[in-house]
C-alpha cells in the first residue's frame, strides 16, 4: 500500500486546487492524494471516489514521482483530454 504524508505546504496547496480548480479531472485526482494522507485504504478511497484500487495507486505514484504535475490532466494537440497521463 503506498502511503502519502504531505508536509503542511503541499497539504495547503492541494486542498486549494482541490477547492479552486475548474478541472473536474485533476480535482478527482487531488481527492484521492488527500485522502490517502488522512488514512483511507486504497479500497476506501476507490469506493469513495466512483474508481479502482488500481486507478488510485496509479495516481497516488504519478503525485509521489512528480508532484502535483503528475496529476495534470495531458491536453492532446486539438485540445481534448488523454485518457490517462503517460509518463
Amino acid at each position: 500500500m503506498i502511503r502519502i504524508s504531505l508536509p503542511d505546504d503541499d497539504l495547503q496547496r492541494l486542498e486549494a486546487v482541490f477547492r479552486d480548480a475548474a478541472d473536474a479531472t485533476l480535482r478527482h485526482r487531488v481527492q484521492i492524494v488527500l485522502t490517502a494522507h488522512r488514512g483511507r485504504r486504497h479500497p476506501d478511497i476507490a469506493d469513495d471516489t466512483g474508481t479502482t484500487p488500481r486507478s488510485v495507486q496509479r495516481w497516488l505514484n504519478a503525485y509521489l514521482d512528480r508532484g502535483l504535475d503528475g496529476l495534470r490532466p495531458i491536453h492532446e494537440p486539438d485540445g481534448s483530454v488523454a485518457s490517462s497521463n503517460r509518463r
